[in-house]
Formats: structure tokens, C-alpha cells, sequence
């Protein structure tokens, strides 16, 4: 809450700006009248704490589902790419490095997924994790 005002306040006291609200047209008082600025503070201030509490109830909404889902023995997260192991252990043996290992499974096509309708490649830095996962 005291972000808003503080800002406000530092856009139009020690920057010289003037604040017009273009969504809170009732904010737009006449500027520098002392009844002015005190309505358009506390005004402020209220907005400012609807949306701490709007900011709370999501964080335990967000909480309450990640938990439910968590004890229904559901997956958090999009399903981890397949990996061809004994492929990349060959390549491994032959001697190439996992940056040319990578490059070569990505022209294959085989390191990429589905992500909402869309298709999309896995990074370099979570082919490695995965293969750090995996002893490789």
C-alpha cells in the first residue's frame, strides 16, 4: 500500500509531475488544493490495500490447488521430454560431445515436445540437467 503512495508521491513532489488517472477519473481532483491531494491520497491508500488482499487470495488460491494436487498424486509442471538414453550413450562411446549430441538430436526432431498447441524445442541447459539426471 505504501508503494503507491510513495510513488505518487515521488512522481509529483520531487519530480514536479502531474498525475492524471486515466481507469479513476475520480482521482483527478484539482491539483495542489490541500482538500485535493488529502482525498486523492486516501483514495490511494484504498486502492492500494484492495490489492494487497487481491494479491493474498490469490497466493492461497495458488497454494490450495498446488496442495490439492500434491496429495491427489497428480504431476506439477508439462511431462519431461523423452530423451533417446541409448542413443546419446552411443554417441557418448563414439566420443562427441553433449553440446554435438545435442544439435544432432535436435535436427532429428527427437528432442521436441508439445507445449499448448505449440511446438517447441528443449534447451540445451535442461537436456543437460536431464542427462545429469540420468548418470550420463
Amino acid at each position: 500500500m505504501m508503494d503507491v503512495i510513495e510513488t505518487y508521491r515521488h512522481l509529483t513532489e520531487e519530480l514536479g509531475l502531474s498525475v492524471l488517472f486515466v481507469k479513476h477519473p475520480e482521482l483527478n481532483v484539482v491539483q495542489g488544493t490541500p482538500l485535493g491531494e488529502a482525498i486523492r491520497k486516501a483514495t490511494l491508500a484504498l486502492l492500494g490495500i484492495a490489492a494487497e488482499i487481491e494479491r493474498a487470495l490469490i497466493s492461497e488460491r495458488t497454494k490450495a490447488g498446488l496442495a490439492r494436487v500434491r496429495l491427489g498424486g497428480g504431476r506439477l509442471g508439462r511431462r519431461p521430454t523423452q530423451i533417446p538414453v541409448d542413443v546419446v550413450r552411443e554417441y557418448l562411446q563414439l566420443g562427441l560431445t553433449k553440446k554435438a549430441i545435442y544439435r544432432m538430436l535436435v535436427k532429428q526432431g527427437l528432442l521436441r515436445y508439445q507445449e499448448k498447441g505449440v511446438v517447441k524445442v528443449l534447451s540445451y541447459n535442461q537436456f543437460l540437467q536431464r542427462l545429469k539426471a540420468l548418470g550420463l
